[in-house]
């Protein structure tokens, strides 16, 4: 199907008498043979159409989109812009514009689909052939304004409204994302990835009861997908019917054993339910999976802790470290980070704040601790905490996490991170340790905190109360 060979032959074996209505039909009962997925046929007439005359435009265009389909991109672009020299219509322009677009050709790509919709601004095709292409080289605000312009000129274009849905989900506009699966559904009901897609939308907009239906539809078409029973289990997780949830999930690892998302959200349930025991497992299986996943370490460390398994939780928990997206303040100075094998009288050693206001108000009592070791206890923390924080006993200096110049120090350790050698067998300290009484500078600006109050009441409890955690995740 080379361009410059079909020419030739063309060329040698036009009949004199052919008539341009033999061209025009055998080009439009190609077209048919294409839509209807009947390549072969769809060929052999081009190529007679070709025969009878080798400039037939719509000719050339359909050989051109036969190798578009074939994935022979460049000869598509060959045989699309020789059609473009007899006649520059804007669908050809468009076919160009998808063809160098596959090609890697993106700049041209797009300067062929800007000239097709100069030329012809009413065509919806075209418009949505632009907006696939946007798409695709992450211009999603570009990408939109062509789909929306689709639906103005047809306001039932399936793929437009489809993809309009998808972006204005990742720009966050989700009632606006509804509403075009709604009308994809009402336009082709029972479509998997409209329901799939939708189902992820209203369970961002906290529609459980929606996202739970959109999603048993969606299994009902698809039974072999595992992230629709993952996401299903998810929906009932979040709906709080945890041995429904659990049941899903196990269907989804049926499928695939090894789905890291339905075993974390396994393990989410089996906490939930205080199963804790066989949470661990599953965490330890996410582990043996993927041994770099630091999450799986962190929120077994988080686990660990919950069951007063102090020693693996805290030397598990360094993982917090590693784990993506998690709001970490990571200190850049270049002093070494102090892990308690070595002896810190007359060093002076940095705690600073990594991570929440409550976070740093419970660690804060170790500082006196290290005070008494003989250290010099710098201590950085929120500027919210600063008044709260900086009586307490033993301080060498105590700054906000504003403050531009901090005095020379020797190590460095974080707030949240213990050393080996300040590791308790009990989370919490004695009352005289660093009972500290100051009057809180924030909301509720005239309360009296004692930092160790919460702290001492998880006295004589076996297990502390579960903290809050996200519930469930999809794709």
């Amino acid at each position: 199907m080379n361009p410059s060979e079909g020419h030739a032959a063309a060329e040698t074996s036009r009949p004199a008498s052919a008539g341009d209505n033999g061209v025009a039909a055998l080009s439009e009962a190609g077209h048919r043979h294409l839509q209807a997925g009947r390549y072969l046929d769809a060929q052999v007439c081009c190529q007679q159409a070709l025969a009878l005359d080798a400039g037939h435009a719509d000719s050339l265009h359909l050989m051109g989109l036969l190798c578009l389909e074939q994935g022979l991109h460049e000869v598509a672009v060959a045989w699309i812009a020789r059609a473009i020299q007899q006649s520059p219509e804007a669908r050809y322009l468009s076919s160009l514009g998808i063809a160098l677009h596959r090609q890697g050709r993106h700049d041209e790509a797009v300067k062929a689909l800007d000239a097709a919709v100069q030329l012809k601004p009413a065509d919806a095709a075209i418009w949505a052939n632009f907006g696939i292409v946007l798409e695709a080289i992450k211009r999603p605000s570009d990408a939109l304004s062509c789909f929306q312009r689709t639906l103005l000129l047809d306001p039932c274009h399936l793929a437009a409204s489809f993809r309009s849905a998808v972006l204005l989900g990742q720009l966050g506009r989700l009632e606006e994302a509804l509403a075009h699966f709604n009308l994809c559904d009402e336009l082709q009901p029972d479509d998997f990835p409209t329901l799939a897609s939708r189902s992820l939308v209203l369970r961002s907009l906290n529609r459980f009861e929606d996202y739970l239906a959109d999603g048993r539809r969606a299994y009902a078409l698809d039974p072999a997908s595992v992230e629709t029973c993952n996401n299903v289990g998810d929906a009932l997780l979040l709906l709080g019917r945890f041995a429904e949830a659990l049941e899903w999930f196990d269907r989804a690892l049926e499928l695939r054993p090894s789905f890291a998302l339905a075993l974390d959200n396994k393990a989410v349930t089996l906490r939930r339910m205080h199963r804790f025991d066989e949470a661990l497992t599953v965490y330890h299986q996410i582990s043996a999976i993927d041994p770099a996943s630091a999450k799986a370490e962190f929120d077994r460390a988080n686990l660990n802790l919950l069951l007063g398994n102090f020693e693996t939780g805290w030397r598990e928990r360094e993982a917090r470290l590693r784990v993506p997206l998690l709001p970490i303040v990571l200190w850049k100075g270049p002093e070494p980070v102090w892990l308690g094998g070595e002896g810190i009288d007359q060093k002076t050693i940095l705690i600073y704040c990594d991570e929440g206001l409550g976070d740093t108000i419970q660690f804060s009592r170790y500082a006196p601790l290290l005070a008494e070791r003989g250290a010099r206890v710098v201590l950085v923390v929120q500027d919210a905490l600063h008044s709260l924080l900086s009586g307490l006993p033993g301080l060498s200096h105590c700054f906000p996490a504003s403050a531009k110049t901090l005095v020379p120090v020797e190590v460095v350790r974080s707030r949240a991170c213990r050393s080996r050698s300040g590791r308790r067998s009990t989370p919490f300290l004695p009352r005289s340790a660093c009972l500290l009484r100051s009057t809180w500078q924030g909301p509720g600006r005239n309360a009296w905190v004692g930092v160790t109050g919460c702290v001492s009441a998880w006295h004589g409890r076996a297990v502390p109360p579960m903290p809050t955690t996200i519930t469930g995740r999809c794709r």
